[in-house]
């Protein structure tokens, strides 16, 4: 984050400025009966389906990573294939304020995500050296990436036992197949 090399302490890429982006935060988040099944029931074949739905997604990111070489007329973008992440689960949103006769109370709601923190160094074998990751062909596709995290979830969760059925948006999950639910 401080676009310094861990083991030299020598600076990562070309650029230190202040307003340097040190990383960028991809988030997915399943469809809400998903978060809301696992809130009840705590169940962690649905945690492994999204950890893997995310890490299948990474490394879809990973491959269409890209970082800008030359200026001007010789600029050019130029996949690299690596990136550097960390996984951050999380199974609320923030607190929302609700009104209560004893007074304010801060709820907040059932909402398996994950955020992605992408390290904004990429190494770029040709130069031999770390540069800045080009993030706007990433985000150019974002709807794919979408797409692909949310079918391999579902897909994920099948494996799992749940069953999914198609809505106008997406999908959500009807039942577990596997276990009984009272």
């Amino acid at each position: 984050l401080y676009n310094q090399d861990p083991n030299t302490g020598e600076r990562l890429t070309a650029r230190n400025s202040a307003n340097r982006r040190p990383m960028y935060d991809f988030t997915f988040s399943p469809v809400k009966s998903v978060s809301v099944i696992h809130a009840i029931t705590g169940d962690q074949d649905i945690i492994d389906a999204h950890h893997d739905a995310v890490r299948k997604t990474m490394l879809e990111v990973e491959a269409n990573i890209q970082t800008q070489t030359g200026t001007g007329k010789n600029k050019r973008y130029e996949k690299t294939g690596n990136i550097a992440y960390a996984e951050f689960l999380h199974d609320t949103t923030r607190p929302t304020i609700q009104q209560l006769k004893s007074g304010e109370n801060y709820v907040p709601d059932p909402q398996l995500h994950s955020h992605a923190a992408v390290i904004n160094a990429t190494y770029f074998e040709k130069q031999n050296k770390w540069r800045a990751v080009e993030i706007y062909g990433v985000k150019k596709q974002a709807p794919y990436y979408e797409a692909f995290y949310h079918s391999t979830m579902r897909q994920n969760l099948q494996k799992a036992g749940y069953e999914t059925y198609d809505t106008d948006e997406r999908w959500e999950i009807i039942g577990v197949d596997r276990k009984v639910v009272e």
